[in-house]
C-alpha cells in the first residue's frame, strides 16, 4: 500500500491545471505518512493473478483525502503494485477539491491515469467536465476530451 500512497499525492498534484485552465488543487494537504484506511463490502485476493478486488461502498482514506467508487482492483507484479482500476461511480476528494468519473485506470509504469464517463474535476465555483481526462503524473499534463466544458471563477465579481 506505500505504492498506493505515492498515487494518491501524486495524482492530486500532478492535476494541477492552473497554467492551462486557471483551475488549481493547491489547496491540497495530503500526509503521506498517515495511515491508509480502506473499508468495503467485501475483498477478494488472487494470489495467482496477483489482484485484490474491493467491492461494494470502496471508501479508501489517508488524512482528508478520500477515493469512493463500488469497485477497486490493485494489480501488483513483482516491485509492487502496477495498476488500480477502480470503477462505479469513482470520487476523489480534499477537503478543498475534487475530481468525478465512472471510471479511473492508474497505470504506475508508465504514469499515466484516464478517467473515463462524465469527468468533473472541481475546486469551489470553478469546474472543468469532459468525456475522458488523461493525465500524465510524471510531468503534470492533461488532457480532456470529448464534450468539454470549462466554468472558470475569475475572482473579478463585484
Amino acid at each position: 500500500m506505500k505504492h498506493f500512497a505515492t498515487f494518491i499525492f501524486t495524482l492530486f498534484l500532478a492535476t494541477q491545471l492552473s497554467a492551462q485552465t486557471g483551475v488549481s488543487l493547491s489547496g491540497l494537504s495530503i500526509d503521506p505518512s498517515a495511515p491508509i484506511e480502506t473499508s468495503a463490502d467485501s475483498l477478494k485476493i488472487n494470489r495467482d493473478a496477483r489482484s485484490s478486488v474491493f467491492e461494494g461502498n470502496v471508501l479508501i482514506g489517508q488524512g482528508d483525502f478520500r477515493l469512493a467508487a463500488q469497485r477497486v482492483e490493485v494489480i501488483t507484479n513483482g516491485n509492487g503494485i502496477s495498476r488500480i482500476r477502480a470503477t462505479g461511480g469513482v470520487t476523489f476528494t480534499t477537503s478543498t477539491d475534487a475530481i468525478e468519473a465512472q471510471s479511473a485506470d492508474y497505470a504506475l509504469a508508465d504514469g499515466s491515469l484516464t478517467m473515463s464517463g462524465q469527468v468533473l474535476l472541481s475546486q469551489g465555483q470553478s469546474a472543468i467536465m469532459g468525456d475522458r481526462v488523461r493525465i500524465n503524473l510524471r510531468n503534470g499534463s492533461a488532457v480532456f476530451d470529448g464534450n468539454v466544458r470549462t466554468i472558470l471563477q475569475t475572482g473579478t465579481g463585484q
